[in-house]
């Protein structure tokens, strides 16, 4: 129950936190969430690679290597911060 409540707060916390965040530095608060993105599609990439040999369905590989070049395009996308 504790364990819970403590990671509802801190949900909220961050969230408040990314809130004040886009308000104050847009640039800062657009490049985290970018980054975020490309880890997240960098992370199915490599689930899905790693995973080849143990299904018949090239799915699977295809949507993860679509995956690749969209992580790939999103950190060329993403905005330099001066």
């Amino acid at each position: 129950m504790r364990k819970k409540i403590f990671t509802g707060l801190l949900l909220a916390l961050i969230s408040v936190g990314l809130y004040i965040l886009s308000r104050k530095n847009y640039l800062l608060f657009h490049s985290m969430a970018e980054i975020y993105g490309i880890t997240i599609a960098a992370g199915i990439f490599m689930v899905s690679w790693n995973t080849r040999r143990h299904h018949d369905n090239y799915g699977l590989i295809f949507l993860g290597t679509a995956y690749f070049f969209v992580c790939i395009i999103d950190f060329f996308h993403r905005p330099i911060l001066v």
